[in-house]
């Protein structure tokens, strides 16, 4: 067993050697030679696609989607949305899966998680003006309690900046971002928020002012 054992760790040094020497063919002959011995099939994927990853072939990303579908398979769901949030960081462009990572996201115990692919994403989806996306996806991700109040705000800064902005989408971020000042007892961020909003757009403002009163009344 230990002479077995000293045969493994010597092939993924090997590994490694051909990696930093840009021998991509050797390194997943390699590889694949090891993977017969690992009894976890998304594992198995997930490391092809950090040996893919290595040599920037976007073959990595197949590879990674098919180990988190795996993880998600076997019920690993921690594991699976690690995986998601890695492909989201590399790779932005996708909605597909984020909003598996968001189903994800709901089958996990609600413990303080990270959530910066998820905040890339989103500001991706700002960048490119999808206001009606971004907006669809942050009141799913509300559904599971993530404190996304500094998205909601610059989705409000950027969708008021179009032409006509659509008041009824806008309002129900207004009150998220006014939520999350509260929460957090930040009133002086608040009333910077509020006067900026005023300035911008003054329907929204006094519904901001409206929902303000109805949450003091209500305590």
């Amino acid at each position: 067993m230990k002479q077995e054992s000293a045969k493994t760790v010597v092939a993924w040094f090997k590994i490694a050697e051909f990696v930093s020497r840009g021998e991509k063919e050797r390194a997943l002959a390699l590889y694949r030679l090891l993977a017969h011995a690992i009894d976890d099939p998304a594992f198995v994927q997930q490391l092809e696609g950090d040996i893919l990853l290595s040599f920037s072939d976007e073959a990595a990303f197949e590879r990674y989607a098919a180990s988190a579908h795996l993880y998600a398979k076997q019920g690993k769901t921690n594991e699976a949305a690690a995986v998601y949030e890695h492909l989201i960081t590399l790779n932005p462009s996708t909605d597909e899966r984020l909003k598996l990572l968001i189903d994800l996201y709901k089958q996990l115990p609600k413990v303080p998680r990270t959530f910066e692919a998820t905040q890339l994403f989103l500001r991706g989806l700002l960048h490119r003006s999808e206001f009606e996306k971004a907006s669809a996806l942050l009141q799913q991700l509300d559904e599971i309690g993530t404190d996304f109040g500094m998205i909601h705000q610059e989705l409000v800064s950027a969708w008021l900046n179009v032409e006509n902005p659509p008041t009824e989408p806008l309002k129900t971020h207004v009150k998220k971002i006014v939520d999350f000042y509260l929460s957090s007892a930040q009133q002086k961020s608040l009333q910077t928020f509020l006067m900026t909003l005023k300035m911008l757009h003054a329907l929204l403002y006094q519904e901001a002012c409206f929902y303000m009163q109805d949450v003091s009344t209500a305590k």
